[in-house]
């Protein structure tokens, strides 16, 4: 063995690596595998971990139940957070259709079949467990404490605030509740899920040539899709100059050009892989580039500018695409720094939020805006702080930790049983 000059063993950095990489995975195992392994590797990837966790803060910062006056502390720097909120619904977009379509591309290319049996039922698994409570609490909580009348007659009431949830249409109507109203890009997700998958049995059921695969025109579907969205973004606006969120921005015809970056992204990786490493000796400048395409979108100056529904939608997909392009062919192409950079603890708490996105997602809103602002509240009146600068960033605080922590629990309790049930469902070899 090798010394060094006092005697003492000399290290192997690369045993020393290797060590880091049997660590990393002891800690932070793969709660639910990747259906195809050459996609996305046996783990879970941190650097797509923390790109979910930072789009959920996001969109957490864009429901604070809190209006912070001018002259308040940091104020400046929480407008900008709260504007940005949006940035984090076209992060996940693009992250979803990423990883769905890699895995059904890559599923195809090595058994030569999509089962799209298996696929909406892990779907299924993740997603109705939290979503069917959720729409359950509303109902009981209209039927039993909203309405009154006969039993006939709450029941009737409740499903009728209920039924744009039951329908999954609340990216087109306005629900009459709405505690759960953050769930219309759900909805969409699963409006894109159901034609995507018709898509892509439609183009492998009549595919003849059997020497290439069948997904060939997805790139020039996805280059159709952006004038075709920009023409229908625009459209919109001019006829509809007063800004409505239903109308410019949560429509699946409106945003489809975002979730198919992705797909796009996942499209070149698993069919044009060489092409892609050759681009990881360039990944810092994608990565400048891709900043600069999110930042005209990021710092506007007003809640809902026509730049943001008609340009801001399609380089918010364009940026964000580019950034997961980054993230996987860094991770891929230097594993090894990434396990080292894995093992530092604030990458592993941050990444530990992407891991329980969706469960904060789904239940942020009745607990951290409702149960944690009047935590927040009661505070302020416990320590005297009603009119001090304070208490805007006492109940930020605590809007957060309430909100993280019951979705946490939401998640080891609901969420992960669904998860886990469905790695049963996997593509055979």
């Amino acid at each position: 063995m090798r010394q060094t000059k006092s005697g003492l063993p000399a290290l192997n950095t690369r045993t020393f690596r290797h060590a880091i990489r049997r660590r990393i995975d002891a800690k932070l195992p793969s709660l639910v595998e990747c259906p195809v392994n050459d996609f996305c590797g046996n783990r879970r990837s941190a650097y797509l971990d923390v790109f979910r966790a930072v789009a959920i803060l996001l969109i957490l910062f864009g429901h604070i139940p809190v209006r912070m006056p001018d002259e308040t502390f940091g104020a400046p720097v929480f407008f900008i957070l709260r504007q940005s909120a949006l940035l984090g619904v076209d992060l996940f977009l693009v992250l979803s259709g990423f990883f769905i379509a890699g895995y059904l591309f890559e599923e195809h290319r090595q058994t030569g079949s999509i089962s799209f049996i298996r696929f909406f039922s892990r779907r299924a698994l993740k997603i109705y467990p939290s979503y069917g409570l959720a729409v359950l609490i509303m109902f009981v909580w209209q039927a039993a404490r909203v309405h009154r009348g006969t039993p006939a007659h709450r029941i009737a009431s409740g499903f009728g605030d209920i039924w744009v949830y039951l329908a999954h249409l609340q990216n087109y109507r306005i629900p009459r509740v709405d505690a759960f109203v953050q769930t219309w890009t759900l909805v969409l997700l699963i409006q894109f899920y159901v034609a995507f998958a018709a898509l892509l049995y439609v183009l492998d059921k009549f595919h003849r040539d059997k020497s290439t695969h069948p997904f060939r025109a997805i790139p020039w579907i996805f280059a159709i899709s952006v004038p075709v969205c920009f023409f229908l973004r625009k459209t919109v606006a001019d006829h509809y100059p007063i800004f409505n969120p239903w109308t410019h921005n949560f429509a699946l015809q409106l945003r489809v050009d975002e979730i198919l970056s992705g797909v796009w992204m996942a499209y070149l990786i698993v069919y044009a892989r060489p092409g892609i490493e050759r681009i990881a000796r360039y990944w810092p400048l994608l990565v400048l580039v891709c900043i600069g395409t999110i930042l005209p979108v990021s710092l506007r100056k007003v809640e809902a500018p026509r730049f943001l529904h008609v340009w801001g939608f399609t380089l918010a997909g364009f940026g964000f695409a580019g950034l997961v392009l980054a993230a996987w062919t860094k991770e891929k192409t230097r594993p090894d720094d990434v396990y080292f950079v894995a093992d530092h603890l604030l990458t592993r708490l941050v990444a530990s939020l992407g891991v329980i996105s969706y469960s904060i997602y789904i239940w942020h809103l009745p607990f951290g805006a409702w149960m944690g602002m009047k935590v927040g509240n009661r505070l302020c009146t416990w320590f005297g702080l009603w009119g001090s600068p304070f208490q805007y960033w006492l109940r930020v605080g605590v809007y957060f930790g309430v909100a993280i922590s019951a979705s946490s629990v939401m998640y080891v309790c609901i969420e992960r049983p669904g998860l886990l049930f469905g790695k049963r469902f996997r593509p055979a070899r």
